[in-house]
C-alpha cells in the first residue's frame, strides 16, 4: 500500500509542478519537500518488504541526501508563501548543510560498481542487523541517518510551525487579501501538520526497529503507522489539483503609488479586505491604455513585464477579482477596437485582413472566428447591420 501511494504522490508531484510552475515559483519548494520525503518512504518500503534488490539497489544510498532536503524545503515553502518572496539568501545556505554532509558520505558508495552494489544490498535485505552497523567504507555508521533524518525533519516542522504561529499572531497583515490570506494559514498549518505527522511516524518506526532484533520486516510496512505516513503523502498534491487558489499564496500588493489610481482611491482600496483590487484596476488599464493586446504576440508574460507585478499576483486578480480569463478579455478588446475599425473611414483602405492585423489578430480565420463569437456576426454581416440601423 505504501509503494503506490508514493508512487502516486511523485506522479500527482510532477504534474501538479509541470502545470503550475509558471503561476509561483514557491511550487518548486512544495514540490521538493513532497519528492524527498516520497523518496524516503519508498526506500523505507524497499528495504522492510525486501521486493526488489534491484530498485533498492537503485534508491539506497544513493538518494540518502535528498532525504536531508525535505525540512528546508518545507521551511522555503512557509516562509516564501507568508512572506511573499521566494529568494534565498546567503544565509539560507546553511540549510542546506546536511544535504552537503549526505552527498559526502555517499561518494565511497557511488563510485562502487552495480555488482558491489547489488551484492552489498542483498546482504543488508537478508540481515536484519546490518543496517545499524554499516559504514560503507564511509566515516559514520548508517544508523546516523537513521535516526537523524526523521528528527531533522521533525525540527523543521516546528519550526515552519513557529513562522505560521508568528506571522498569524503579530504580524501586520496589511496589504494582502483576507479570505486568501486565512485560507493560505490554513493550508500551510495543514501541510507542516503533514510534515509533523510524518516525522513522527517515521521515528516510531525508527525507534521499533533499531530497539529490537527480533522485528519481522516485512511487518514494518503493515503497521498503521507505514499506511497512515503513504495516505499522507498524497495529501498534498491532491489538495493542489482540487484547490488551484492555494498556489496564489499570499500576494501583498506593493505599498508604492499607482500609475492609473490617484492616491486617495488607491490608499482606501489598501485598507480594505480586497487590496489587491488596486492591482487589477491597474492590469485593466494598463490593457485599455497600453492598447499592447494589438501585438499579436502579446501574452501574459508582456502584461507581467509592463506592469512589473508578481505573476501569481496577476493570476490571483483574474481569478478572484477580474473573475475572467486574460485570453477572454484580450480577445474582447481586440474585438472592440475592430468594431472602431470596421466603422471609420480607415476601413476602405484596409483589407478585412488588414483590419484583422491591425486589432491584433495573427490571420484573418482567426479574425473572423473571434469576431464571431462574441458579437455573433462576422465582421461584414456587423457592417450591414450598422448601416441598417442607421437608416
Amino acid at each position: 500500500m505504501t509503494l503506490y501511494f508514493g508512487v502516486l504522490t511523485l506522479i500527482l508531484t510532477l504534474i501538479s509542478t509541470f502545470y503550475n510552475a509558471k503561476v509561483n515559483k514557491a511550487i518548486f519548494y512544495l514540490s521538493g519537500f513532497l519528492i524527498s520525503i516520497t523518496m524516503y518512504g519508498l526506500a523505507h518500503y524497499y528495504y522492510f518488504s525486501g521486493e526488489s534488490v534491484f530498485i533498492f539497489s537503485i534508491i539506497n544510498i544513493h538518494f540518502l541526501p535528498v532525504y536531508y532536503l525535505s525540512g528546508p524545503m518545507l521551511f522555503f515553502y512557509v516562509r516564501s508563501t507568508l512572506k511573499d518572496n521566494s529568494q534565498l539568501s546567503k544565509i539560507d545556505l546553511l540549510h542546506f548543510l546536511p544535504f552537503l554532509i549526505g552527498l559526502i558520505y555517499i561518494i565511497p558508495y557511488s563510485f562502487q560498481s552495480f555488482e558491489f552494489k547489488i551484492d552489498f544490498n542483498t546482504k543488508l535485505l537478508a540481515d536484519n542487523g546490518l543496517i545499524k552497523s554499516t559504514h560503507i567504507k564511509s566515516f559514520f555508521p548508517n544508523y546516523i541517518n537513521l535516526v537523524a533524518r526523521p528528527v531533522f525533519l521533525l525540527s523543521y516542522a516546528l519550526g515552519s510551525a513557529y513562522l505560521i504561529f508568528k506571522y498569524s499572531r503579530f504580524k501586520k497583515r496589511k496589504y494582502s487579501p483576507l479570505i486568501q490570506r486565512n485560507n493560505m494559514v490554513k493550508w500551510l498549518k495543514t501541510v507542516v501538520l503533514i510534515a509533523f505527522i510524518l516525522s513522527f511516524f517515521y521515528i516510531i518506526i525508527t525507534y521499533k526497529y533499531l530497539s529490537t532484533n527480533l522485528v519481522v520486516k516485512q511487518l514494518i510496512n503493515e503497521m498503521e503507522v507505514s499506511i497512515l505516513a503513504g495516505i499522507c503523502y498524497c495529501i498534498i498534491p491532491i489538495c493542489i489539483l482540487i484547490f488551484p487558489s492555494v498556489l496564489y499564496g499570499i500576494p501583498r500588493v506593493s505599498k508604492g503609488p499607482s500609475k492609473y489610481l490617484d492616491e486617495s482611491n488607491r490608499q482606501a482600496i489598501l485598507q480594505s479586505n480586497e487590496p489587491l483590487e488596486a492591482t487589477a484596476k491597474d492590469i485593466l488599464n494598463f490593457l485599455n491604455e497600453s492598447e499592447a493586446y494589438l501585438n499579436p504576440k502579446f501574452s501574459i508574460q508582456d502584461l507581467i513585464n509592463g506592469l512589473g507585478i508578481p505573476k501569481h499576483h496577476v493570476y490571483y486578480c483574474f481569478n478572484n477579482i477580474i473573475q475572467n480569463k486574460f485570453t477572454i478579455i484580450k480577445s474582447e478588446l481586440r474585438v472592440n477596437y475592430a468594431k472602431k475599425l470596421l466603422l471609420s473611414s480607415k476601413a476602405k483602405d484596409l483589407t478585412m485582413e488588414g483590419i484583422g492585423m491591425e486589432s491584433g489578430f495573427a490571420s484573418k480565420s482567426n479574425f473572423f472566428a473571434v469576431f464571431k463569437e462574441f458579437t455573433g456576426k462576422t465582421p461584414l454581416e456587423f457592417i450591414e447591420a450598422e448601416q441598417v440601423e442607421k437608416h
